[in-house]
């Protein structure tokens, strides 16, 4: 449910965007999605695609529940046009995912990006459609350099590694407070973008909070 709520999120966002790009609705809309339906981490790409799958069935669609574009039938501000996503395949590749996002703005002529699940898919995916100009809103990529690029077509809606991190020592804070001895952590990260960036916000927060890393283990 949290995921369908969070592409719901990336859907409005996606919905407002349109509102200002396109003067004219057409009937159908189509943007472009990119995720890992394949490969190493395929069961998480898929995940995404079942839940951006079942908000576009909300908004497309007319229900009775008390949740956004539910009640209406395709997008309100755009005469009623209904959403199509043209699915791009990362296969956890950096650059399979920058392939794919040349191929969604050149070829299926698409408006908008949105993905990529990975911070080193969107990263470089996001790349592409900056230099074409192409929104590409990104849901879950939780590098916090991402947003330091300065892009100008870039936007994130997840927190960072950095805010993660916060949550991560701020238990261990509190459960020194209860009397719990808490003094060392250990880090295990994969080594893409994501586990790097994510281990080395982890390492000055301990650093800053007192705590001692005893271990710093990183896996493909």
């Amino acid at each position: 449910m949290k995921k369908i709520w969070l592409s719901l999120t990336v859907v409005a966002l996606i919905v407002f965007t349109l509102g200002l790009l396109l003067a004219e609705a057409a009937d159908v809309i189509r943007i472009g999605s990119i995720y890992p339906l394949t490969g190493a981490i395929a069961s998480s790409g898929i995940r995404s695609k079942h839940a951006i799958e079942t908000a576009l069935d909300v908004i497309n669609n007319k229900y009775d529940m008390d949740i956004p574009f539910a009640r209406t039938q395709g997008i309100p501000n755009l005469k009623g046009a209904k959403l199509e996503v043209i699915w791009g395949d990362s296969q956890a590749s950096p650059e399979v995912g920058k392939t794919e996002a040349e191929r969604l703005i050149t070829r299926e002529k698409v408006p908008l990006i949105i993905g990529a699940y990975q911070s080193g898919v969107s990263k470089a995916a996001s790349f592409v459609a900056e230099r074409y100009k192409i929104p590409f809103v990104c849901a879950e990529s939780s590098s916090a350099e991402l947003t330091e690029r300065g892009l100008k077509y870039f936007f994130r809606l997840a927190p960072t590694d950095s805010e993660d991190s916060i949550a991560f020592f701020n238990f261990l804070d509190e459960m020194k407070a209860k009397g719990q001895k808490v003094e060392r952590v250990a880090l295990v990260y994969e080594n893409t973008e994501f586990g790097v960036h994510a281990a080395g916000e982890a390492k000055k927060l301990a650093e800053k909070r007192g705590y001692k890393v005893v271990a710093d283990v990183p896996y493909p």
